[in-house]
């Protein structure tokens, strides 16, 4: 990333696969250190949970709807 010389790349792991990662970057040299790193994993768990809970909402919502249309065009 030019003129961001910190950046940390964390995968987002939704049932033990991954699906995505996060990246955040900033202009100051060494800018995450261990505790920063700590609460960036946290977060993209938090993440991670929240775009699957999203991914099997919009599944079901799916299903709905064309269960929804072979009732109604039978």
């Amino acid at each position: 990333m030019t003129g961001l010389p910190s950046a940390a790349y964390l995968p987002l792991i939704a049932k033990g696969k991954a699906i995505g990662s996060l990246i955040v970057a900033s202009r100051n040299r060494s800018a995450y250190g261990q505790t920063q790193i700590a609460l960036l994993e946290q977060i993209s768990a938090q993440v991670a949970i929240h775009i699957e809970n999203s991914r099997i909402h919009a599944e079901v919502e799916e299903k709905a709807r064309i269960d929804n249309y072979l009732q109604a065009n039978p």
